[in-house]
C-alpha cells in the first residue's frame, strides 16, 4: 500500500514538472472598434420562487394589504422589475414545480385548492399567487414570455404533461 501511494506521488510530481509546464508567454489584443457577440437579453430572465418569501410578501401582499398593490401584486417590485426590462420571468420553478398544477392557481382564491408542499417541510401553499397572478405579474413587467416550466414539467418522480393533468 505504501509503495503504490509513493509511486502515485512520484507520478504526480512529474506530471507537474515536465516541459508542459513551462511558463508561455501570452499575448491578448482587444479592438473596441469591432462589435462582440451579440448576447441574448433572454439570458437575463428572472426567477420568481416560493421559497421563503420570494413570492408571498416578496410579489404578492393580496389585495387587502396596506402594501400599495394592483390585484394584489406589490407596486413597488413592479416598477423595480419594470426599470430592469426583465425580459421574462420563470415561474413555478424548483421542487415547487414538482408538486405544483396550474388549474389550482386559477379561480376565484377563497375557492382554491390548498396544498402542502412536502419539499419543504410541510408548508402551507393557499395558492393566492396562482396561475392566473403569474400571468398578470408578466404583463404588467412588460415580460415577453412566461414560464415554460408551468406548460411541462419534467419531474424525477413522474414526468407528465401540465396541459392536461
Amino acid at each position: 500500500m505504501l509503495r503504490t501511494l509513493l509511486i502515485g506521488f512520484g507520478l504526480t510530481a512529474l506530471a507537474f514538472t515536465g516541459p508542459g509546464m513551462a511558463a508561455e508567454k501570452v499575448h491578448l489584443s482587444v479592438d473596441a472598434s469591432k462589435p462582440g457577440a451579440k448576447i441574448d437579453r433572454n439570458i437575463f430572465g428572472q426567477f420568481a420562487e416560493h421559497l421563503g418569501h420570494g413570492i408571498y410578501e416578496g410579489i404578492w401582499v393580496g389585495q387587502d394589504s396596506a402594501i400599495p398593490n394592483t390585484r394584489g401584486i406589490r407596486n413597488d417590485v413592479v416598477a423595480a422589475l419594470r426599470a430592469l426590462k426583465v425580459p421574462n420571468v420563470r415561474w413555478p420553478g424548483g421542487c415547487f414545480a414538482d408538486e405544483y398544477h396550474w388549474r389550482k392557481g386559477l379561480g376565484p382564491l377563497d375557492k382554491r385548492v390548498v396544498t402542502i408542499n412536502s419539499n419543504w417541510g410541510g408548508v402551507t401553499e393557499p395558492n393566492t399567487f396562482g396561475t392566473h397572478e403569474f400571468m398578470i405579474s408578466s404583463i404588467k413587467l412588460g415580460a415577453r414570455h412566461t414560464s415554460q416550466s408551468m406548460w411541462l414539467r419534467h419531474s424525477a418522480k413522474r414526468p407528465r404533461n401540465g396541459w392536461n393533468t
